[in-house]
């Protein structure tokens, strides 16, 4: 319900710690959506919110959702002709071009009922695509485990690359409008990975974590991890429904009192910086 999400509870309890009621929040939300995609959220109604803070929560398969190709091969769009909006590297990783929301990316599925069939359809359809996914070939791994393995074949570290340029995107933005910006990893960033690992596909469940809080450093964004306070708590199962991994009413209550924790730790977050 909605008073059991997150920021709900959130507010509640920074209005109860600070004593007094100037305290509201704004939640976005999307299935399916990493932060490049959420960036056209920020660019239409930031203005219009004025946050003082804005909280940016990674999940263990946000780096797969920044990646225009991966989501052709989970989704089925045309990865250059997207229904959402999508930043990709050059083959060096320096330059990126915006792939911008296509209003009729729908008519360009690529009609295939399963992620294999479809990452063949986009190397047929862009040959250009086959030295960018390397020796990865469905059903080999999934792609969202591959962030837990030790080599990354080049999809994957471009995925990695348009995450960090995003974060970079975001960083400016938030700066331009004396926002503060914060990083929260849910719990499955380190967890979520444990059922990954073959014999052929080596991985470390702590990959993904390292790889995401390395790329929060460099950019400058501080990051808080929930993995810690949850794994302290008890049984995993206890914070997630039944039949899938999503947080349950516990999950959010847990999380909304650790991200409040932490804010209250560095209170700098939640004052908007002074007009120059």
């Amino acid at each position: 319900r909605l008073a059991e999400k997150m920021h709900v509870l959130l507010e509640a309890r920074l209005r109860d710690a600070l004593g007094t009621d100037m305290v509201d929040t704004v939640a976005f939300g999307y299935s399916g959506t990493g932060q490049s995609n959420q960036l056209s959220w920020y660019d239409r109604y930031g203005a219009d919110i004025d946050a003082d803070l804005v909280v940016l929560l990674f999940y263990a398969n946000d780096f797969t959702d920044n990646s225009a190709l991966l989501q052709g091969v989970t989704a089925g769009w045309d990865p250059w002709r997207p229904p959402r909006l999508f930043h990709e590297p050059d083959e060096s990783g320096a330059t990126f071009t915006r792939v911008g929301i296509d209003p009729d990316g729908m008519s360009h599925m690529l009609g295939h009922p399963d992620r294999e069939s479809r990452q063949q359809a986009i190397m047929e359809r862009y040959p250009e695509t086959r030295a960018m996914f390397g020796d990865w070939l469905l059903p080999d791994v999934d792609p969202d485990c591959m962030f837990w393995a030790d080599e990354l074949p080049p999809v994957f570290s471009r995925a990695l690359a348009s995450t960090e340029h995003v974060l970079r995107l975001f960083r400016e933005r938030t700066e331009s409008s004396d926002a503060a910006l914060l990083l929260v990893l849910a719990d499955g960033v380190a967890a979520a990975g444990e059922h990954c690992f073959t014999p052929t596909r080596p991985g470390d469940t702590l990959n993904q974590l390292r790889r995401i809080t390395e790329i929060a450093e460099r950019v400058g964004i501080p990051v808080l991890d929930l993995y810690p306070a949850f794994a302290e708590r008890g049984d995993w199962g206890d914070t997630k429904f039944a039949h899938d991994g999503h947080w349950n009413a516990l999950g959010h209550r847990r999380a909304a009192e650790e991200i409040a924790d932490y804010l209250l730790e560095h209170r700098e977050l939640l004052t908007a910086a002074p007009d120059p």
